[in-house]
């Protein structure tokens, strides 16, 4: 859907996340297929940190 915003969280910081995630401590988008993510000039889809200071 046009304007649509997936924003991805830091991991938190008081936990041992490589027991749950032992690759990558945070949040992942696994994709098995396609993503069809169309948006337009006006309002794009947006993948992002939900921190705007990250990375």
């Amino acid at each position: 859907m046009p304007g649509t915003r997936v924003l991805f969280l830091l991991p938190d910081d008081n936990a041992d996340n490589r027991v749950e995630h032992p690759y990558f401590p945070g949040s992942e988008l696994n994709v098995k297929g396609n993503v069809n993510a169309v948006g337009t000039a006006e309002e794009p889809i947006v993948f992002a940190a939900a921190d705007p200071g990250a990375g």
